[in-house]
């Protein structure tokens, strides 16, 4: 079963991250991190995004130096563009985050707003050739984090969350309880179908990859039924292979069966919900 886990973090944090990746290396969980998999000369936003897209969760290790990070805050940015804080993200915010208390919380949006109303005085004093597409993209990274901070450190607060303390055993025992129900949702989502790769796939014409996950996913009736389909398409192909039926004939066919697989899909779905 594969446990990979992407981190985000601040680098000076580092020590403490390299903690974690032991204890959830010991409990079965791959770790993915720049200073360990960041090749060099490799492009780090191809590698952040593969990161966050190809794991099964991302782990942010939150502390203050990370929410006033343009880099860390990218990385959140980039989850909530790929996919969303709420089905992947995982926090453990450092006992010393001041996040808390509303006070804390408005110098930390007004913190990102500065930034942004600096940038922009700067660049308003450079003549338009003199502007740099560098400045530019700065200028909208920090714009858009501006814009969103809010939300997550509302989504922070919002949800249970590990706190990492000065006690070692009490982080040892949080990080088991944390990897115990990381295991059941992996778990969960390998007996669930995720209904959304397989409208993908209908629309790539991939009826027997579909066809193969529907038997492993369901049992009894369901199951049979989708090996009988599955039997169709076997059938279809012997007899194109064999020239028993021309190609107009076959697309014909096969067509009748994609749209038995849509209903077979459509009344699993509506089972399920």
């Amino acid at each position: 079963m594969n446990k990979t886990v992407f981190v985000t973090y601040k680098h000076c944090k580092l020590n403490i991250v390299n903690d974690i990746e032991v204890i959830l290396k010991d409990l079965g969980f791959s770790i993915i991190k720049d200073k360990q998999h960041l090749k060099y000369n490799q492009n780090i936003n191809l590698f952040k995004i593969q990161g966050i897209t190809n794991s099964n969760f991302i782990l942010g290790f939150i502390c203050n130096e990370y929410l006033k990070s343009k880099n860390c805050m990218d990385e959140i940015l980039k989850i909530m563009k790929h996919r969303t804080l709420e089905s992947c993200f995982i926090p453990i915010v450092h006992y010393e985050t001041n996040i808390y208390f509303s006070n804390d919380r408005f110098k930390k949006q007004k913190f990102w707003l500065e930034e942004m109303l600096n940038l922009q005085s700067m660049i308003r004093e450079f003549p338009l050739k003199f502007r740099s597409e560098n400045l530019k993209k700065e200028l909208q990274l920090v714009t858009e984090i501006n814009a969103n901070f809010g939300y997550f450190i509302e989504f922070l607060l919002s949800r249970k969350h590990l706190v990492w303390t000065k006690n070692k055993r009490e982080n040892l025992n949080n990080l088991v309880v944390l990897a115990d129900e990381l295991n059941k949702v992996i778990l969960f989502k390998i007996k669930t179908i995720n209904w959304e790769k397989l409208e993908k796939q209908l629309s790539e014409d991939d009826l027997e990859g579909i066809l193969n996950i529907l038997i492993n996913k369901n049992k009894s009736q369901s199951r049979e039924e989708a090996i009988l389909i599955l039997g169709r398409l076997s059938a279809l192909d012997k007899e194109k292979r064999l020239g028993i039926i021309d190609d107009k004939d076959a697309t014909i066919e096969r067509n009748k069966i994609r749209i038995s697989i849509l209903n077979f899909m459509k009344f699993l779905k509506a089972k399920e919900n």
